[in-house]
This record gives C-alpha cells, structure tokens and sequence, in this order.
C-alpha cells in the first residue's frame, strides 16, 4: 500500500505511520470506534478507487488487515496498487 495511504490512516487513528505495522491489532488503537471506521473506509474509497463495504471494513482485525483487503480489491479488478 502506498505511504501516502498508510499517513492518512495513521492521521485518522492519530498514531504516527511507523506504528502501522501489519501485526498491529486495530482495537488497541484508542481511536479504532465506529465513527473512524467510516472515516477510514472513505478514505481508503477515495485514494484508491475501489468499493469497500462497511462489512468488509468490521471485519478488519489488523493493520496488514486493511493492505489484504486493497490487494484482493486491486486483484480482482485487475489492476494493481
């Protein structure tokens, strides 16, 4: 996933992008609630094109989680990120 992605998430989450790894668990971040799920997915709608569902989204658990989903999503619409 490109950097510019992973800093606007980080902005979001209000953690510095470093902390983003793939094995960080999204609900130990104090910001993870509902509201920044949907300002997550708009973000990640927007800078990448693609549909993501809100259901898609709740069943996020990780970081690396969240470049799955962008990968599969890219695969699937046979482009790539």
């Amino acid at each position: 996933m490109n950097e510019n992605l992973r800093e606007l998430i980080a902005e979001e989450l209000e953690v510095e992008p470093s902390e983003l790894t793939n094995e960080v668990n999204l609900d130990d971040i104090e910001a993870w609630d509902s509201v920044t799920i949907l300002t997550v997915l708009v973000i990640l709608s927007d800078e990448t094109g693609l549909e993501i569902t809100p259901v898609e989204m709740g069943d996020l658990k990780t970081y690396g989680d969240i470049e799955a989903l962008i990968l599969k999503k890219n695969s699937n619409n046979g482009s790539s990120e």
